[in-house]
């Protein structure tokens, strides 16, 4: 039982903090683009920071979601809030990068 709870304790932490890397991602997109002409080198760190952030969410939001489709396997139940914040970050990642395209006509612009 305690191992369990050890177990479900660290993927709620684990989901917390990629949601925390995608909307800190999101947040420095948004800062890039808000920064005027003359910060360029600004605007370059908040997109370099954006991207880094982003990567990071993405790998961690693949191993919660390899993790919550092997406990599924096994016909274990996911706590509610994990799957819900796996759910939240999945979409915060999609709106990141529709609206801030890391390759394309508007790449590393915010």
């Amino acid at each position: 039982m305690q191992a369990t709870r050890r177990r479900t304790q660290t993927t709620t932490v684990a989901a917390g903090l990629s949601l925390a890397l995608a909307a800190g991602a999101a947040l420095a997109f948004t800062v890039a683009g808000v920064l005027p002409v003359r910060a360029e080198s600004l605007e370059t760190l908040a997109v370099l920071a954006g991207a880094a952030l982003l990567v990071w969410a993405v790998i961690v939001e693949g191993v919660l979601v390899a993790h919550l489709l092997a406990t599924a396997l096994r016909r274990r139940r996911a706590a509610r809030l994990d799957m819900v914040l796996v759910v939240v970050t999945a979409t915060l990642l999609a709106t990141v990068f529709v609206v801030y395209p890391l390759v394309g006509s508007s790449g590393g612009h915010g």
